[in-house]
């Protein structure tokens, strides 16, 4: 069937408004899928953002944390103590005096056959 309508007629307005109908909606279509496409994009390149905004202020001067051992360590080194000699001074003391594996008092708590605070002579743990 040949479209053999008059230029002008009814029919070939409707004809012709239908083609352009069906152009835009696959120009919408095509558009869509760029948007979805964008979107994802801008997702991502806002957690990365993000990402590397928390990285940045975890790298901050004011932002850096000394460990306890980084702590003993200077210590040892700057003041030359030797703390495997104190280690055994406070596990000699809480050998001798038969603590259980889990204790609390005389100075010591012990966890699991581990002392986990040894108080100054009179001083007790707090609960």
């Amino acid at each position: 069937m040949t479209d053999n309508y008059e230029p002008g007629s009814k029919q070939a307005r409707k004809q012709e408004a239908e083609r352009k109908l069906k152009a835009l909606n696959r120009e919408i279509e095509d558009s869509e899928g760029i948007e979805r496409e964008l979107v994802s994009r801008i997702g991502a390149l806002k957690k990365e953002r993000e990402q590397v905004k928390n990285k940045l202020a975890t790298l901050s001067p004011d932002q850096v944390k000394v460990s306890d051992h980084a702590v003993l360590r200077f210590i040892e080194r700057h003041y030359g103590l030797d703390f495997e000699a104190e280690r055994k001074k406070i596990q000699t003391a809480a050998s001798a005096m038969k603590l259980g594996p889990n204790f609390r008092g005389a100075g010591v708590v012990v966890c699991n056959n581990t002392v986990v605070t040894y108080l100054p002579e009179g001083e007790h743990a707090k609960a």
